[in-house]
Parts: C-alpha cells; structure tokens; sequence
C-alpha cells in the first residue's frame, strides 16, 4: 500500500494488535491528523481510475496473450 497511498495514511503491522490499536488510537484522538490524511489520500487517489486500470489490466493481458499464442 507505501507505493499507492505513500504518506497519505497510518501504517501498522496487521499481525501486532498494539500496532492496529496504536494507529486506531491516533486517528480517533487527533482530527488534525485524521484531515491531513483525508486530504493527502483523496488528493493521492485523484491518479487512479477504472478507467485507466481497466485499459491497463486487459493490455497487459493481451500482450501475455500474444507472447503464448505465438510460441
């Protein structure tokens, strides 16, 4: 998830509950960070479509496609 929401969001270990509460604790503690992380991830969302993902997933498919077909 680093490489798509990179700052805009708390990490945790999803297999350390002090870590999954520590980050639940921040976000329901302190509503400045709650829109600074609000905005980044809607601002960081704005790359994305379906549209473009959609484009993207079938050409990648037809190239594999392609590759095995011809061999």
């Amino acid at each position: 998830m680093k490489s798509i929401l990179k700052d805009g969001g708390l990490y945790f270990d999803v297999e350390n509950i002090k870590s999954i509460y520590n980050s639940l604790c921040i976000y329901i503690s302190n509503p400045t960070v709650r829109l600074q992380k609000s905005k980044k991830a809607q601002y960081l969302s704005k790359k994305y479509s379906w549209k473009k993902t959609s484009e993207e997933t079938f050409n990648y498919l037809y190239q594999i496609y392609k590759r095995y077909n011809n061999t």
